[in-house]
């Protein structure tokens, strides 16, 4: 997997915690992963996890969340967001088809 498949991961995980309204902090961890993944001059896959957290705001969680998807191609934790998301979609198509079924206060002035 290279660098900027990585960084895409990270930032999709950034945003959907935005969605779910997670600590800000949090937030701006998977986002400055994201960054420092994508900018990142050498394959970021053929670094151990202590070369891992030696990258700026790389810490033992993200660098362990590195090694998953260089290993297995996937993250649990960005499928485990990715529900989230699933769901948060789903709601959103049905509001733009159907906006009063979801929404009824929309079409009654409320």
């Amino acid at each position: 997997m290279d660098n900027r498949a990585l960084a895409q991961v990270f930032a999709q995980i950034a945003d959907l915690l935005e969605i779910k309204g997670e600590n800000a902090f949090k937030i701006r961890a998977y986002r400055s992963a994201a960054e420092t993944l994508g900018d990142h001059p050498d394959a970021v896959a053929r670094l151990d996890l202590q070369q891992l957290r030696e990258l700026p705001g790389i810490g033992k969680d993200l660098a362990a969340k590195i090694r998953e998807l260089v290993e297995t191609g996937a993250c649990a934790y960005h499928a485990e967001c990715g529900e989230l998301a699933s769901c948060t979609s789903r709601i959103l198509r049905a509001s733009t088809r159907n906006r009063c079924a979801i929404f009824p206060w929309i079409d009654i002035g409320m």
